[in-house]
């Protein structure tokens, strides 16, 4: 699999290269760390206490996820 820093020059140079199924995929993994980075500044302006249980649980969700797909 490709890193992001290579996927997205990548499709940007040859949209073809990937299906509706792989776009849907890469914005879902772009949600995804943006979840994780809103929790972790929310975490640091001291606005969620559980944010270690809840990255816990993001974090395997999102492994479940990669491995059924």
């Amino acid at each position: 699999m490709l890193p992001w820093n290579e996927k997205v020059p990548m499709l940007s140079i040859h949209p073809d290269a990937a299906t509706r199924d792989d776009i849907a995929r890469l914005a879902a993994e772009l949600m995804e760390a943006n979840k994780q980075l809103n929790n972790a500044r929310d975490c640091l302006w001291g606005r969620k206490a559980d944010y270690v249980k809840n990255l816990e649980t993001e974090n395997k969700k999102l492994k479940e996820s990669r491995l059924n797909s």
